[in-house]
């Protein structure tokens, strides 16, 4: 395997905390993957952070590259186009629109939005568009715009764009989902119970010591899922964020999907032109599947 650098983000919007954004990076190869930093970074900073990235860097970004179909024709109607024809028209009429707006015409759609791949995760996605979802709602809105101002010249975000060689490419993965693949269960956040910090950070301890040792499950699959290592002073990082957790996620995930993409479902294999529209969640679905079959 040709060594690779990988990228993972862990995406955040509010305001009032403008730093609790955060980048894994690490380098894959034969041995698998060794994250070899790890760091808050003001969101409005981020494309700097990505731009740095030398490549053929592959970075995952925890958050919704687009919208379901029945919202994009009611933005497309607001935005006088009879449609869109391209993902970059959907976030050139973003950058028109305001958060407002976009939270209107969400509203505005008869049922619940759900974009094709959450369907293909139907079993724990909260549509980013649903009513009881605003948090996601803003991050979906603010990391579609961010997309937005990436010079295409140095990035393909797929599938939209053709992964080309000499540009960094950029693919949507979500902790949640990618946890659930491997069969396990965040519970050192979003939970409904209140815990101490200290549980909190035995919680998280213990969720990154079973992702360092996915290989060493019994079912054929893990062989193909490279090692991941994370030395004490990024374990420690860990153990006192949730955000730092899901970066090291989506970092793992980009890395699985890099060595391993037979184990994700391919958009292009879903005949339908509205994943070019609507985007796609890259998830290791082969790994699920061979839990539930064992």
């Amino acid at each position: 395997m040709i060594e690779q650098l990988i990228g993972g983000v862990s995406f955040f919007t509010a305001k009032d905390s403008a730093n609790e954004t955060w980048l894994a990076t690490g380098q894959l190869d034969g041995m698998g993957l060794e994250i070899n930093d790890l760091k808050k970074v003001e969101t409005h900073n981020l494309s700097a952070e990505l731009g740095a990235l030398q490549p053929p860097a592959t970075v995952g970004l925890g958050f919704p590259f687009s919208a379901p179909i029945n919202l994009l024709q009611l933005l497309a109607a607001k935005a006088e186009h009879n449609q869109f024809q391209s993902w970059q028209e959907v976030v050139e009429a973003l950058i028109f629109t305001s958060i407002d707006d976009f939270a209107t015409q969400c509203r505005a759609v008869q049922k619940e939005a759900k974009r094709l791949t959450n369907c293909r995760h139907r079993e724990l996605t909260l549509a980013p568009f649903s009513k009881a979802s605003l948090a996601e709602l803003q991050t979906t809105y603010y990391g579609m715009r961010f997309l937005a101002t990436l010079d295409p010249q140095r990035f393909s975000i797929l599938p939209f764009q053709d992964k080309t060689a000499g540009r960094c490419t950029l693919i949507e993965v979500c902790p949640v989902t990618t946890l659930w693949c491997f069969g396990l269960q965040n519970t050192s956040s979003k939970s409904k119970e209140k815990r101490s910090s200290e549980q909190m950070l035995v919680l998280r301890s213990e969720l990154l010591r079973k992702l360092t040792s996915l290989r060493d499950r019994k079912e054929e699959i893990w062989r193909c899922v490279p090692r991941l290592s994370v030395n004490k002073k990024f374990q420690h990082l860990v153990a006192g964020s949730d955000r730092a957790l899901d970066a090291i996620i989506a970092c793992y995930c980009t890395a699985i999907w890099a060595a391993a993409p037979e184990l994700y479902e391919d958009p292009y294999d879903m005949d339908d032109e509205n994943v070019l529209l609507e985007g796609w969640l890259y998830a290791p679905a082969s790994c699920r599947q061979a839990i539930s079959s064992s």
